[in-house]
């Protein structure tokens, strides 16, 4: 039974041009990456525990299925029995008919699947949300869907995948890396696109508290960081009307 389900947001990715970022897909948001190919490997032979086995599983962090975990171990079913496998999937068909074929050993059952399947969609909704925020940052970043479409498409066509890897891995992160990854996206698309974006003011003072930044262009790591860092200090929904994320886009655009 699974304890959280993987699922990229976004397909994030850098320009060609642009220095990767190390940080760390979420579905509707991560590049695809064409793998290498690879030679397929042998079907394993799968053998559940001994009976009478005791097998220990690892806690999760979650009470309910930690419960069902130790029920199903002390029957000797470990990770490796194919009614188990099946519960990656979200099936609990084969381990239920499983159990119910044990007999007096595993009375109790049926309560145990349903704290497990319980566990299930608490994961599965958590993953949802993650997804959703990461979505939102995105969007909310870039103008919308329709413009987030344009921007991904320009940068899973000029991206390597060594910057499509970084980028994914930033979406991966959460809202605040994904925003941090959206923006430099954006600027990149609208360099290459030929866009006019009108320089900061050279007589505004930066936001109280705020570090005047130097005037050396960026590489997109340095970019990335500095926005982060930003972010945490007076909040990713006041970046746009900041003075210093205005030269922060400046200095990243004089790099290219």
């Amino acid at each position: 039974m699974t304890t959280q389900v993987a699922a990229p947001v976004v397909e994030p990715v850098a320009p060609a041009a642009v220095d990767p970022v190390s940080v760390a897909p979420v579905t509707p948001i991560s590049l695809t990456v064409d793998p290498a190919p690879v030679a397929p490997l042998p079907t394993p032979v799968v053998e559940a525990a001994p009976a009478g086995v005791l097998v220990e599983y690892e806690p999760t962090g979650d009470a309910g299925l930690d419960v069902a975990l130790a029920f199903v171990g002390r029957l000797g079913i470990d990770a490796n029995h194919p009614a188990m496998l099946a519960t990656a999937d979200g099936d609990f068909s084969l381990l239920e008919a499983h159990l119910a074929t044990m007999g007096d050993k595993a009375v109790g059952w049926q309560q145990m699947m349903a704290l497990a399947k319980m566990a299930e969609e608490r994961s599965v909704t958590a993953m949802a949300a993650a997804e959703a925020a990461v979505t939102a940052a995105v969007h909310d970043v870039v103008g919308g869907d329709s413009q987030w479409a344009t921007v991904q498409a320009w940068a899973s066509a000029n991206a390597d995948p060594s910057e499509k890897a970084e980028i994914n891995a930033m979406f991966a992160a959460g809202p605040l890396q994904a925003r941090a990854a959206a923006t430099m996206l954006l600027n990149a698309y609208n360099t290459a696109a030929g866009t006019v974006v009108t320089p900061a003011s050279a007589t505004a003072r930066p936001s109280a508290g705020t570090a005047q930044p130097s005037n050396g262009p960026l590489t997109a790591r340095e970019y990335a960081q500095a926005v982060q860092k930003l972010a945490q200090k007076i909040g990713s929904h006041n970046l746009n009307s900041s003075h210093e994320y205005d030269a922060l886009n400046q200095r990243r655009l004089a790099s290219n």
